[in-house]
């Protein structure tokens, strides 16, 4: 007997129904397969559904109603952006006084405090002075003030360490 390599599988014959029963599998067959090929279809040919053309249009209509919903948010956006005028001290359009101490003294806090470092900025009773000695002698609206630009991280900081900068006022 020959060994399994050196077999001549050629002159074999298999039976291809008596395999799928006994291994209990399908073995597809390429050659009967020709008849389940895709046909192509005519793209010239218009098709009449009406189902299809309803759902289209309903989508036409919201892909609509989605583009001006679009457009509103970017105006909204835009007027969002133009709320505050730093140059009238204005928000949103109206004006006072007090809006242009607020700007002055944020800015003032801008240039002179390191946003890294807490204790850079000035402390409540330094605000208070401030405002009285160059705007008002309200304490409240000292506070207020102190309350709105001055960061929460900064309120709670406590004591500086030693070697670090602090506030030097106005």
């Amino acid at each position: 007997m020959k060994p399994f390599f050196e077999y001549d599988f050629k002159t074999t014959l298999i039976n291809r129904a008596e395999i799928e029963k006994v291994l209990g599998i399908s073995i597809p067959n390429k050659e009967k397969q020709d008849g389940h090929r895709a046909v192509k279809i005519d793209q010239t040919k218009n098709y009449d559904n009406e189902d299809i053309k309803q759902v289209v249009t309903a989508k036409d209509e919201e892909i609509a109603k989605l583009k001006a919903e679009i457009e509103n948010l970017l105006k909204s956006i835009d007027q969002s952006k133009s709320a505050v005028d730093y140059k009238k001290h204005s928000i949103h359009g109206h004006f006072s006084d007090n809006f242009e101490v607020l700007f002055k003294i944020s800015k003032l806090i801008a240039e002179k405090c390191d946003p890294d470092n807490p204790h850079s900025y000035p402390n409540k009773e330094q605000i208070r002075e401030h405002v009285k000695t160059y705007y008002s002698d309200s304490k409240e609206l000292a506070d207020a003030f102190y309350k709105i630009i001055i960061p929460e991280k900064v309120k709670n900081r406590g004591r500086p360490p030693q070697g670090v900068e602090t506030f030097k006022g106005f």
